[in-house]
């Protein structure tokens, strides 16, 4: 079940026209792990998505504006952070805020320099075949504007997709080949350029090369099971005898282990039929 947001009224926050800002949702435990996202709720009840390049959010739930206007004081509404499980079809809504702007005079010629609000951590670990995302969110006036490379190579644009205006880096089938530093930049012509670099290691699940296969014997008789496995990191391979862990002096067996080709000597009486699992 998904946990409900704590009970609380909406908090208000104070911020200077033109400035970055970043909001925080405090979102309910729940299994699998909830999706969040931020929606505007009006007085009447009625939920509506938030629509500006300004505004953005992260994946672990927060909200970040590149710079404030003075239309996002919203009169008859309050941002709020929702809670989805998909899995559980059920939604729950809290940590609604009433944002306030302060206003200056010529707000519009307002500049700051990019200032970082949200990025993928500088060491990550993705699966083979699977999406990879990384995020550069950075606040800033004018918006700043946010490019990729990858290091030490040269990387085509077929490869990979921006989203979100720049601030997501998308590789929609992770191979091995895409292990390796990738790093983003922002500017918009005030100040110092930024930049973030990102360490990408990709692993890969454990499959079989060659599996085990049923075999029949007669009794005394050796019996030889070989698999072979790969994966990234190498994977490790135990042998087990009906879902027991095989052991020689509980199964009067002798196990010889030649890489990853094993051979097993049945004692008299013991069972013909062994399974061989990778863990």
């Amino acid at each position: 079940e998904l946990n409900p947001f704590p009970e609380e009224s909406p908090r208000a926050v104070s911020v200077v026209e033109g400035d970055p800002l970043s909001l925080d949702c405090n979102a309910p435990i729940g299994y699998p792990r909830p999706n969040v996202n931020w929606l505007i709720l009006s007085d009447n009840g009625a939920l509506r998505a938030l629509n500006s390049s300004r505004i953005t959010s992260d994946p672990e739930g927060g909200l970040h504006f590149s710079r404030v206007e003075r239309e996002d004081a919203l009169q008859d509404a309050v941002y709020v952070c929702t809670a989805t499980s998909v899995f559980l079809h059920q939604y729950k809504i809290g940590n609604k805020v009433r944002l306030r702007v302060e206003r200056v005079p010529n707000a519009s010629s307002t500049e700051h320099a990019p200032v970082k609000q949200y990025l993928s951590p500088e060491n990550l670990v993705a699966l083979e075949g699977q999406e990879l995302k990384l995020y550069c969110i950075f606040g800033g006036s004018p918006q700043p504007v946010i490019t990729w490379r990858k290091l030490d190579t040269n990387m085509g644009s077929s490869d990979f997709t921006t989203a979100n205006y720049g601030r997501n880096f998308v590789t929609s089938f992770l191979e091995l080949k895409d292990e390796g530093t990738y790093e983003c930049k922002a500017h918009n012509g005030v100040g110092m350029v930024q930049s973030h670099a990102i360490n990408v290691t990709v692993e890969s699940a454990p499959y079989w090369l060659s599996s085990p296969e049923n075999t029949n014997a007669a009794e005394d008789e050796s019996v030889s099971f070989e698999c072979t496995a790969s994966g990234r990191p190498e994977p490790k391979l135990q042998w087990f005898i009906n879902g027991v862990p095989l052991q020689s002096e509980l199964h009067g067996t002798h196990v010889v282990s030649l890489g990853l080709k094993c051979l097993i000597e049945y004692g008299p009486r013991r069972r013909r039929r062994a399974l061989g699992r990778q863990i």
